[in-house]
């Protein structure tokens, strides 16, 4: 189970729970998706003594922990991802996001239409622009894709 599928899990039985991600892994291609499922902060393995203390203090006075890095992508509409080779980057919209995340869920056109509230034909107009962006030509292919740039979690991740 990752760190958003074990937040949502305690947050069911412990509403006002305070959980902070403590974790040596990269957080911020995965903020949104933690920050959704209830998260009240990250702080990183590489923190001092000093540092865990402090985050877990302002914790639990119901106090953001937040990296400035991460802060600032709170008012970005779109994911900036570096590709393989270093001179490919590709930008990712909150609405492509939400569709890789609906597509990872193994969900049906009809369904993902239904979710995001867009037209089949629209979706289907998405899709293509999707696969294009990231140079594939499958769902499997680019719900893997996105995994390996860190767009989608994998399910170990955290």
């Amino acid at each position: 189970m990752n760190g958003a599928d074990l937040t949502r899990k305690v947050l069911e039985y412990v509403p006002d729970a305070v959980i902070l991600i403590y974790s040596g892994f990269e957080i911020a291609p995965h903020f949104n998706l933690l920050m959704e499922s209830g998260v009240s902060g990250f702080i990183a393995k590489t923190s001092t003594r000093e540092q865990l203390i402090q985050a877990i203090r302002c914790a639990a006075r119901k106090e953001a922990i937040v990296p400035m890095q991460l802060l600032k992508q709170l008012r970005r509409q779109e994911i900036v991802v570096q590709g393989d080779n270093d001179n490919e980057k590709t930008t990712i919209t909150q609405e492509e996001d939400r569709l890789l995340r609906e597509l990872a869920k193994g969900k049906s056109n009809k369904e993902i239409s239904k979710t995001l509230m867009i037209s089949q034909r629209s979706l289907e107009y998405s899709l293509t622009e999707l696969f294009q962006k990231l140079h594939v030509s499958s769902r499997v292919e680019v719900i893997k894709k996105a995994k390996s740039l860190g767009i989608l979690p994998t399910e170990d991740l955290y």
